[in-house]
């Protein structure tokens, strides 16, 4: 399914002629319906900015694909949402929710299994979505934060929208010029498998046959919040409220689904790819490493 009656770089023409300074190094990956630039300067393994089109409403694509519950569904470099809970509602469409995400990583022989934890906020009228790791749940990640911004297609704004991701992995571990480029290639790739899934989903929505159910049925969704509070003596916060009648909530449980290649866990509904992918190919590499100096 393309835009190329619109493509994306026609509305996005000012990206590479944003300032870059001497120390970052660009590249630019384009084609009629992604534009996805990185870029890396020091203390960062990578930034990445990745623009889309997408045949779907603005608000029905940040409903029914990035910001719900059950998205795992969607997305192939999801295994399951192990936590998630709601912290703050204002009634007028800003949350707060903690989410933590497991993964499953493959990198030559080796092969293992993480946890991704998240902070989010969504603003549902502004159709924003950011996420910053939590300082408990970053592993091999010693910073990680991003935002997914959806809007109208300026050229066709109702039926269609621009979705942007910003994102940045600072890593707990430096690594020598060819990992690093590798791991840079990894996260773009996983970029682009995220918007692969995106449009598969579209394209199955304007058909009539979407992978999830309706928003609304699935807003109020929690999951580990009663078992942690039931471990914790029930000392450990309280729930949140259930929102009234038309207010909007986030939250879910996802199903298990085996990751591929090295693929990791989509935090807050679809952003963190390459993040995940590069935890999981530094933690293969660190292994590999410690077992050829043995």
């Amino acid at each position: 399914m393309s835009l190329r009656s619109f493509p994306v770089d026609s509305v996005e023409e000012d990206a590479e002629q944003t300032d870059v300074e001497e120390d970052v190094e660009a590249e630019i990956h384009r084609d009629e319906d992604v534009s996805i630039r990185v870029t890396q300067s020091p203390g960062f393994l990578c930034h990445i900015e990745a623009t889309a089109a997408f045949r779907m409403p603005a608000e029905v694509l940040y409903r029914q694909v990035i910001t719900h519950p059950d998205n795992a569904a969607i997305f192939r470099h999801m295994d399951r949402c192990s936590y998630r809970k709601v912290l703050s509602d204002d009634g007028q469409g800003r949350r707060r929710v903690r989410v933590a995400h497991e993964a499953s990583w493959r990198f030559l022989l080796f092969h293992g299994t993480f946890t991704t934890k998240l902070d989010v906020e969504e603003d549902d009228r502004a159709l924003t979505m950011d996420f910053t790791l939590d300082p408990s749940g970053g592993g091999v990640m010693k910073r990680f934060h991003g935002r997914w911004t959806i809007r109208p297609h300026p050229k066709d704004p109702e039926h269609s929208s621009l979705s942007t991701l910003d994102q940045d992995v600072a890593l707990n571990v430096s690594l020598p010029p060819p990992l690093d480029r590798i791991l840079k290639r990894i996260s773009c790739r996983q970029v682009r498998n995220i918007f692969e899934d995106v449009k598969k989903e579209a394209d199955k929505v304007s058909r009539g046959k979407p992978t999830l159910c309706p928003w609304e049925q699935a807003r109020h969704k929690q999951i580990g919040v009663a078992e942690e509070e039931q471990a914790a003596g029930g000392q450990d916060g309280e729930l949140l409220s259930a929102p009234a009648a038309g207010q909007h909530s986030a939250s879910a449980a996802a199903p298990s689904r085996p990751a591929e290649n090295g693929a990791a866990a989509a935090g807050a509904g679809a952003g963190q790819g390459h993040a995940d992918a590069a935890a999981a190919a530094s933690k293969a590499l660190a292994g590999l490493d410690l077992k050829q100096s043995t």
